[in-house]
């Protein structure tokens, strides 16, 4: 009996398995689209659903309060409402309906009226040296919206000054004088533009789509070691059918054993990283960046990891029970740890820094490289793949051991 003889025989197992092949291929189809078309739009920030919107109330009669609300409504990327009043807009946001509230208070005209060119050029000082609240303007958001609220507070901030320059200098006859009576200085011309050359890029330029470029190699990542599980089940019932011992008992090495074991695993986990970022560029536009071949290289070296890891685990387990507990928890663990769950770019230092200690970790960081990263430094990949392949020595020789203290655990 040969290595090709076991392969072909649990490669005709595995193909029967249509539980093992959802898993492996449908399911994390399933999870990309779901992922892409709701919280993955978050990445790209360009959607009508991800926009900050902002809902305004000020009093009636208050024309200053309407003319900074029209320049509000001017800036790109703040989608503004008016709301009926300061409880309806509060309203709003509680309900989800808008990002956040800018309630302009009573008292906004009058202090607006107060205010001299000066404390415009000087913000720091005087009036405004307090912030929104010093022109009686508040921000509210929900308690869970906390980034929100500071980027609402520096897009308004950042309007009013403008908007009391604007107001204070048509109220300050010397300044209005000189700027009439002055010609342009030279300062003041618009210097030749000369174009750009085109910086390279990815072949994406829509950030819906680059929202694939992160959540693709993310979940193909996480369901490559999937295979944990489906390895260690397959052990299970091959021990209680006795083909392993059967195998054990043939004119073979163990090593052959194993070799035939795993190698329609990692067959398996290649076709399923191949199928989906073929996937992921048919249905959702995604870039396979400037060295797809790079990709594929990625993709074996971390199935390989994967593959030698389901190894040590189905070595290790000894019921069903333990696969459901252990293997189970360790994929999600993992995986959680090593941002498969979200962009490692969210996660903590010190977390980034841990999971360096995981093989999804370095996995991921090559694929980032070469799917988001305009010029990817393929030092950095090379650098990847190599741990990837340290991992997957190292998961073998523990398995080789793992599988030889199960040989004699059954009197082999």
């Amino acid at each position: 009996m040969s290595v090709n003889s076991i392969m072909v025989k649990d490669l005709k197992v595995l193909t029967r398995d249509h539980r093992a092949l959802v898993v492996l291929l449908l399911m994390p189809m399933v999870f990309i689209a779901i992922l892409g078309f709701s919280t993955g739009q978050l990445i790209g920030w360009q959607n009508e659903n991800t926009t900050l919107t902002l809902t305004v109330h000020y009093h009636p009669g208050d024309t200053s309060g309407q003319r900074f609300v029209d320049r509000l409504s001017q800036r790109e990327g703040l989608a503004v409402t008016v709301a009926r009043d300061a409880a309806d807009a509060r309203r709003q946001v509680d309900r989800g309906d808008r990002t956040a509230a800018l309630l302009i208070g009573p008292t906004f005209a009058e202090r607006v009226g107060r205010l001299r060119l000066r404390d415009a050029l000087q913000p720091d000082e005087g009036p405004l040296a307090s912030g929104l609240a010093g022109l009686d303007l508040s921000i509210y958001t929900s308690q869970t919206q906390a980034i929100a609220e500071a980027l609402t507070g520096q897009l308004v901030w950042a309007t009013l000054l403008r908007f009391v320059a604007s107001e204070t200098l048509e109220r300050d006859p010397l300044a209005r004088t000189y700027l009439e009576q002055s010609a342009p200085a030279a300062s003041t011309q618009a210097l030749p533009i000369e174009p750009l050359a085109p910086s390279p890029s990815l072949e994406t330029t829509d950030f819906r789509a680059m929202a694939y470029q992160i959540i693709v190699p993310a979940y193909t990542v996480l369901f490559a070691f999937f295979l944990i599980n489906i390895m260690a089940r397959s052990f299970l019932a091959e021990q209680k059918l006795g083909t392993l011992d059967r195998l054990r008992v043939a004119p073979v090495g163990s090593l052959v054993v194993l070799f035939g074991k795993i190698a329609p695993f990692y067959l398996l986990s290649i076709i399923q990283g191949v199928t989906l970022f073929v996937f992921g560029r048919l249905l959702f536009g995604m870039s396979w960046g400037p060295a797809p071949g790079m990709l594929l290289f990625v993709v074996a070296c971390t199935s390989l990891a994967a593959t030698t890891l389901g190894l040590l685990v189905a070595v290790l387990v000894r019921t069903d029970a333990q696969v459901s507990a252990y293997a189970n928890l360790l994929v999600i663990a993992l995986g959680g740890l090593s941002g498969c769950f979200m962009p490692r770019a969210w996660l903590p230092e010190a977390m980034r820094t841990i999971s360096l200690a995981i093989p999804h970790a370095w996995s991921l960081i090559a694929y980032d490289q070469l799917l988001t990263v305009p010029m990817p430094d393929m030092l950095q990949v090379v650098i990847c793949c190599v741990m990837l392949l340290l991992f997957s020595l190292l998961f073998l020789a523990a398995g080789c051991w793992g599988f030889r203290q199960m040989c004699h655990r059954q009197g082999g």
